[in-house]
């Protein structure tokens, strides 16, 4: 719960909404490039390939979850997008691949009535896609902690479909069931926002033992959100945070040694691993139907 000097419940704050900066660009290392809004108008849609396969083109996407956002009073940065190389197995498939074929926009959205402003958090949308069939259409919705300029965005998937002909059913690539997808999505924000703000404060409250770190470090490679051979670098992260306000034992700081530990590594399934490592959290701590916590052993290192 949030409260404020009196010791009463704070209400999330509601301010007019300036335009919000775009996200910071991270490093694509060995897994994409940063591209300009411009500049995606220059990717290749392939032609070829499965009769019932219907590839949109990014610009197009990007551009029609910016009109609907701006038509519902939102305000929104410029779009940061990350290119990556298309996947050769999938020539099989598609004679006519591109070499660019994943790709992910982030922008940075506010809303002067639907999204609280929350010192430290900005609100974002992420989309996603591919023309090598290997990530379908999806959109995200999360919040960037800024104390720590670390690329890594916390959401979950708000939709996901994949790129068959019910996303074009006329095959004039006007793509409108798309477009439901993006305003349905866009229309829970505010709920999705509020529950946010919620499940931060609480995993704040919320004290993280040793044993619970080292328990969920475990789960977490279980469930891939990151490789074994990491275990240690994640644990020393909650153990020796960079910054002041991770220092203290709680599920927020042990949440934040991941997102630390994840700078650098590939964003096209940031938003899986990250929803992942929510539902772990949650089933270790807040579930009534979790088994008790005195029973399970953390492992030790």
């Amino acid at each position: 719960m949030v409260t404020n000097t009196l010791g009463q419940q704070a209400v999330p704050a509601y301010v007019e909404a300036s335009r919000p900066k775009a996200p910071v660009p991270f490093d694509g290392g060995n897994w994409g490039e940063v591209w300009d809004r411009e500049r995606l108008k220059d990717l290749s849609v392939p032609k070829l390939g499965p009769s019932d396969w219907r590839p949109i083109p990014h610009d197009q996407f990007v551009g029609m979850a910016e009109n609907a956002l701006e038509s519902s009073g939102f305000r929104v940065s410029d779009s940061v997008n990350y290119v990556g190389l298309s996947r050769e197995s999938a020539k099989k498939r598609v004679p006519d691949l591109p070499k660019y074929g994943r790709f992910l926009t982030m922008f940075g959205i506010t809303h002067k009535d639907i999204l609280p402003d929350v010192a430290g958090i900005s609100w974002e949308m992420a989309l996603v896609q591919s023309c090598d069939m290997s990530i379908a259409l999806g959109g995200l919705f999360g919040k960037r902690v800024q104390v720590c300029s670390n690329g890594m965005f916390n959401a979950d998937y708000s939709f996901r479909r994949k790129h068959t002909k019910g996303v074009d059913p006329s095959n004039m690539g006007e793509f409108t069931p798309v477009d439901d997808l993006l305003k349905n999505m866009i229309a829970n924000v505010q709920q999705c926002a509020e529950l946010e703000v919620t499940r931060m404060n609480k995993y704040k409250e919320t004290e993280c033992t040793q044993d619970d770190a080292r328990f969920l470090i475990i789960e977490a490679v279980k469930n891939g959100v990151i490789a074994k051979a990491h275990v240690l670098d994640v644990l020393e992260h909650f153990n020796n945070p960079e910054h002041v306000e991770f220092k203290e034992d709680n599920v927020w700081s042990l949440e934040n040694a991941f997102t630390s530990f994840g700078r650098g590594r590939s964003l096209f399934d940031q938003g899986q691993k990250m929803s992942n490592l929510t539902k772990i959290i949650d089933q270790r701590f807040y579930s009534e139907e979790a088994e008790d916590k005195s029973t399970q052993l953390a492992t030790t290192f």
